[in-house]
């Protein structure tokens, strides 16, 4: 069986075996969106195709879970939320006005 990649430019060969088409899509994005997510991504420190597809994902799968509750997306696992997070600094104050 000839190989389909004969007759094309030789770095042209190469990239399209690293390429990975499954799994790639193109998606109109609005301007405002965009400059979100790439506002996102810097603030995270993760790439711009990393915050979409989180997002993606908790827009997907978080609806059908209760109040509180979703999947955190680098574990797959899910985590309730009780409240908000409270830093050292504001325990210890609260400590304090309690004694």
């Amino acid at each position: 069986m000839k190989n389909k990649l004969t007759n094309i430019n030789p770095l042209h060969q190469i990239l399209m075996r690293w390429y990975d088409a499954s799994m790639r899509t193109t998606l109109d994005l609005s301007v405002r969106v965009h400059a979100g997510l790439v506002d996102l991504a810097k603030q995270k420190g993760k790439t711009l195709s990393a915050v979409a597809n989180d997002l993606l994902y908790e827009g997907l799968f978080m609806k059908e879970l209760p109040d509180g509750v979703y999947i955190d997306p680098d574990t797959g696992l899910a985590k309730v939320i009780l409240g908000r997070q409270y830093s050292m600094e504001e325990i210890a104050k609260m400590i304090e006005e309690d004694e």
